[in-house]
């Protein structure tokens, strides 16, 4: 208690260097505690969009590219990779992948389209469907198998086992008669989760597999060039970890195909944006921390070694008066070390209250800059019958809360013992240097 005591005195008297010494630790404590604040936050909202992101991964046709191509009378090379049964393969065989689907149309000139549909998956799938009658097309033995909705089957009085010749010439008067003949293997219905524009085309939409479509088309374009467009236009895959994507993507595009034609979406992209942003501010913030530390703990060393030097009597003569060498260790240690929690206290309340505020809306500022920046530009105008996927689409968050600015005690404390180690050591040993000596060694000295 004594020793507290003469150490608060001590402070006390020492205005200039406690004045130091408290604007130094102010400083330094607000500036990491703020900024380890901030990095938190970051981080707490890196590993929310982290949990947001789904498993999803599209392979689509570029279709800004093949506008723009269409526009400039440029078709575009041919040596291009398509979205056709070599990519299909490549997808089924790989070992991230946990399902897919397959996206792709065959349309008559009677506004008949038989379009893909390979899968149940409600993540995959176009669309859920509930089968009224019969069987899916994949499960059907008929040689061109295909469901039709129970609006067209009432419609054209068409029951399961029905052929159906899809009438394939465009030209009215053409010479030779374009036909292909399909099965109805079944019944549908869209479900009621379907899209407003499926449910539009339903009672002219068939559904088939992705060979009947590829055959269809074949015929369609039979004795004509079909230039650079894909037997498909979609594949939509289920990865069975959102995390291999990228591994994903790199194993599909592994040879010597062009891929400038098809576009990868998918949410893990989206979040590789933000974590590349997230982690390049905090590897700021992590550098200003170090380098504030170094210089912080250069400056206390300093200011202490100067200051001990001008006390080597006080402490010769608290020896020669029989003062035991660790009390006056410990002495001018507790000196610091209160004006070291006097300071952490306000800058606690000036870091969580005026400053990390300011700084959570500069840093909100450059994020929201940044995701602006790295935003693909706007594409071309649709059709009216497009739908955007949003399933791999990330719900993404950069925006820091006002109260995930604010530190925790967790690191604040790990602040306040490295600042105190730093303190200690810039205390410890040069008054350890001075108190090896005897008393009248020190106060004879002239040094």
């Amino acid at each position: 208690m004594k020793i507290i005591k003469r150490a608060i005195q001590s402070a006390i008297h020492l205005k200039k260097r406690t004045l130091i010494l408290g604007l130094l630790f102010l400083l330094v404590m607000t500036f990491l505690i703020t900024g380890a604040s901030l990095q938190g936050a970051m981080n707490n909202i890196l590993e929310k969009n982290k949990e947001n992101v789904n498993p999803i991964v599209s392979i689509e046709t570029d279709l800004d590219l093949l506008m723009r191509e269409m526009s400039s009378g440029d078709m575009g090379k041919n040596n291009r990779q398509q979205i056709n049964d070599t990519l299909v393969e490549k997808v089924k065989k790989s070992k991230y992948v946990k399902d897919y689907s397959v996206y792709g149309n065959a349309r008559t000139p009677e506004n008949l389209t038989v379009s893909v549909f390979d899968s149940t998956n409600a993540k995959v799938a176009k669309n859920s469907i509930d089968l009224l009658k019969g069987k899916m097309p994949q499960d059907s033995k008929e040689k061109s198998p295909v469901v039709v909705s129970e609006s067209y089957a009432k419609e054209n009085d068409i029951k399961i086992g029905d052929t159906i010749k899809l009438n394939l010439n465009y030209e009215k008067n053409a010479k030779e008669k374009k036909e292909y003949p399909v099965t109805v293997s079944g019944i549908y219905k869209l479900s009621s989760e379907s899209s407003d524009i499926a449910k539009q085309q339903e009672s002219s939409t068939l559904l088939g597999t992705a060979k009947l479509v590829t055959a269809i088309n074949e015929k369609s374009f039979e004795g004509e060039s079909a230039g650079v467009m894909s037997p498909y236009n979609k594949i939509k895959i289920e990865l069975k970890n959102p995390m291999e994507t990228e591994k994903f993507i790199k194993e599909i595009k592994k040879g010597d195909a062009d891929f400038t034609g098809v576009v990868f979406n998918s949410s893990y992209k989206e979040y590789k944006s933000i974590s590349s942003m997230i982690d390049n501010l905090t590897g700021m913030f992590s550098m200003l921390k170090i380098i504030t530390i170094v210089v912080a703990g250069v400056i206390i060393s300093l200011i202490m070694l100067l200051s001990l030097r001008e006390r080597k009597y006080e402490i010769g003569l608290l020896l020669s008066l029989g003062e035991k060498k660790a009390n006056i260790l410990l002495q001018m240690f507790l000196e610091v070390v209160i004006v070291l929690i006097v300071s952490t206290a306000i800058s606690l309340a000036v870091s969580n209250f005026m400053v990390t505020p300011y700084a959570t809306n500069i840093v909100n500022e450059k994020m929201e800059t940044t995701m602006m920046d790295d935003k693909p530009a706007e594409g071309m105008p649709r059709g009216p019958l497009f739908e955007e996927d949003d399933s791999v689409k990330l719900d993404a968050k950069t925006e820091i809360d006002a109260q995930e600015g604010t530190g925790n005690t967790v690191e604040t404390s790990i602040i306040f013992l490295i600042i105190l180690g730093i303190t200690g050591l810039s205390t410890v040993i040069p008054t350890t240097r001075i108190i090896r000596k005897s008393p009248k060694n020190i106060l004879s000295s002239t040094e």
